[in-house]
C-alpha cells in the first residue's frame, strides 16, 4: 500500500512540475491526450481478460475505460481547437458518458450476482449518485 501512495505522490508532483514548466493549458492538453490513449489500452486489456474468461467484471471495466478514453479525447479535441474525429461535442458527450455509465451498471450487476443480492440492489449506488449529483446542482 505504501508503494501505491508513493506512486501517487510522484505522479502528482510530476504533474505539478509539468504544469509549472509548460503552463496549465499545455499541461492539460498533454494530460488529456495521454489519458485518452492510456484508457483505450486499459480498455483493450480488460476486453482481452473478459474474452479469456478471466473475470466477468472485466467487460464492465472495458466499457467504462473506453468511455473515459472517449471523454478525454473529446476534451483533448476541445483544448486543441481542432477535431481529430469530425464529430461535434453533442455527439461525443452522450456516447462517452453512456459507455462509462453502462460499464458501471454491468460492473455493479456482476458484483450483485456474485454476492447473490436482490435484483434491485445494484440500483442503489446508481440512484444514490444521481440523487447526489442532482442535489449538488441545486446549490
Amino acid at each position: 500500500m505504501k508503494q501505491v501512495f508513493y506512486l501517487f505522490l510522484i505522479v502528482t508532483i510530476g504533474l505539478l512540475l509539468l504544469s509549472f514548466c509548460l503552463g496549465e493549458m499545455r499541461a492539460l492538453k498533454l494530460t488529456f491526450g495521454t489519458i485518452s490513449l492510456i484508457s483505450i489500452l486499459i480498455s483493450l486489456t480488460f476486453f482481452w481478460l473478459w474474452q479469456s474468461q478471466a473475470t466477468p467484471l472485466a467487460l464492465g471495466m472495458s466499457i467504462s475505460w473506453a468511455g473515459v478514453g472517449a471523454l478525454c479525447m473529446m476534451f483533448y479535441q476541445l483544448q486543441l481547437g481542432a477535431y481529430i474525429f469530425q464529430t461535434s461535442d453533442t455527439f461525443f458527450l452522450p456516447i462517452s458518458v453512456g459507455m462509462i455509465l453502462s460499464g458501471a451498471i454491468v460492473h455493479l450487476l456482476v458484483i450483485q450476482n456474485t454476492f447473490n443480492l436482490r435484483s434491485w440492489v445494484y440500483l442503489v449506488p446508481i440512484l444514490g449518485s444521481l440523487a447526489f449529483s442532482f442535489l449538488m446542482m441545486q446549490l
